[in-house]
């Protein structure tokens, strides 16, 4: 069975139709700690106006904590053997159902957000009562959402794999999972950047080894960039192809 749009489609307006209560009750959920978490500063007698922190702190841990959430419940059919054998047995391939799930968190949940933020800012700016957004808000922006990405696709990986419980126990693998990248990652940083360092601690006298200091700042923009492709690309791609052999096995 070849890939095809049309049923992705139907996919997504299949699960409109089951699920539009709990969808519609789940923005509102949104929606209103939104603006119960713009009234809470307002309450205090110090306040002036919503600073780059507020909106940084706002945006992103919704992100985050709304996204995963929603890719943490995505094969909820999977729970019980009776909605798992309804589902794979839907007249779609694996691939299509995979992508028909993962636009959730993916795109439609941060686009819904994005959208909300960009409202709720500019109607704040046009009253006075925000400062403007930091450089350094939009400079993380990138390495945030590349961070989310690579979360919300491992967490699709355990939502397909994990039956039950499917929130702790992707914490806790979580946690084992960040802490094996990142001693990766330190050891790739080492041999790559090894005129950095003495053993495996900083040289401090890195910067007398460089030529002038445009040496350093290239270093840093390819660092930088490599990180960025990492987070966007090759990580959820990873993830997506492991979730996607987890949804063969679910068929099999």
């Amino acid at each position: 069975m070849q890939f095809s749009l049309s049923r992705i489609k139907r996919l997504v307006y299949r699960d409109w139709i089951l699920y539009r209560k709990p969808v519609l009750y789940s923005l509102f959920l949104v929606v209103f700690a939104s603006l119960f978490i713009f009234w809470l500063p307002t309450t205090e007698q110090n306040f002036n106006n919503y600073d780059t922190g507020f909106w940084a702190g706002w945006y992103f841990s919704f992100l985050f904590i709304g996204g995963l959430l929603l890719a943490s419940i995505l094969f909820w059919e999977f729970k019980t053997p009776a909605g798992r054998i309804q589902f794979l047995s839907l007249p779609a391939n694996n691939l299509e159902k995979l992508t028909s799930r993962s636009i959730y968190p993916h795109f439609i949940y941060p686009i819904f957000l994005s959208f909300m933020f960009f409202v709720a800012y500019n109607f704040a700016k046009a009253g006075g009562n925000s400062e403007l957004l930091h450089n350094t808000f939009w400079e993380a922006l990138p390495f945030v959402i590349g961070g989310y990405l690579c979360a919300v696709s491992l967490i699709l990986v355990f939502s397909i794999a994990i039956n039950k419980y499917v929130v702790p126990k992707t914490v806790i693998i979580a946690i084992i999972i960040y802490f094996v990248f990142l001693f990766i990652f330190f050891l790739i940083f080492r041999l790559t950047m090894h005129e950095l360092f003495e053993g495996f601690s900083m040289n401090r006298n890195f910067e007398m080894k460089m030529e002038n200091q445009k040496d350093f700042e290239m270093i840093g923009e390819s660092c930088l960039t490599l990180i960025k492709f990492i987070l966007w690309i090759i990580i959820p791609g990873f993830f997506y192809t492991v979730a996607y052999f987890k949804m063969k096995e679910k068929q099999v």
